[in-house]
């Protein structure tokens, strides 16, 4: 792929980080990675809670928030998804309504179990925010992001489990600054889990991480 079509989602991305910090100034944190009942059961992504910051505040009344996302009025939205939370570079995230662009969870990220981080709890720079990933597991109102306690970090093609996928020589993300960061393949799992933790004494400060190798 091409440096424009990096861009391209670099593009999307950085949306979808404005709107996730704008909603962090306005609540305190990152909203959680989805929504849950009385009872603890999932029930939305968090893309339908920033749709408000986003200028789509009409959809997102559309929703019913007390119902999970595949209940019979929630399915019928999945079709109005917004083109920022998937790929231009990906022939059918669109039509399948299937999202590119999700958090990393889990101990030692933004979005750790309990309640999610703030911007301004971050100490190392770069810190992961948002990251590319292949569609094809989740649509986009469902609960869906790359869970490390499962996955560990890694890069690679596994759909919704690792970081990367769109682009043959580099992954993308954004950081809680709203900043692109491109990460070669080359990256090494140390510098891989830097990125991701907030506030582990990040040995990567120093090096330029908006460069396409």
């Amino acid at each position: 792929m091409s440096i424009a079509a990096c861009n391209s989602d670099l593009t999307r991305m950085k949306t979808l980080a404005k709107a996730l910090n704008a909603y962090c100034d306005r609540y305190g944190s990152y909203p959680p990675p989805y929504s849950v009942d009385a009872t603890g059961k999932p029930l939305l992504s968090w893309r339908v809670a920033i749709l408000p910051f986003m200028g789509y505040d009409d959809l997102y009344q559309e929703f019913a928030l007390n119902q999970p996302w595949d209940s019979p009025l929630n399915l019928t939205l999945i079709k109005k998804m917004p083109q920022v939370f998937c790929s231009s570079n990906s022939p059918d995230a669109y039509g399948n309504k299937q999202p590119n662009f999700v958090l990393i969870t889990g101990n030692r990220t933004m979005f750790p179990p309990g309640k999610p981080m703030s911007y301004k709890q971050v100490a190392d720079t770069p810190t992961l925010l948002i990251v590319e990933t292949l569609n094809g597991v989740t649509t986009w109102s469902e609960p869906g992001d790359i869970d490390l306690p499962l996955t560990g970090p890694s890069l690679g093609n596994i759909a919704m489990t690792s970081i990367g996928g769109l682009h043959s020589k580099v992954a993308l993300g954004i950081d809680t600054q709203g900043n692109a960061v491109i990460i070669p393949r080359s990256t090494t799992t140390a510098e891989l889990d830097a990125l991701i933790t907030p506030n582990s004494g990040d040995p990567n400060a120093s090096k330029d991480w908006t460069i396409h190798p």
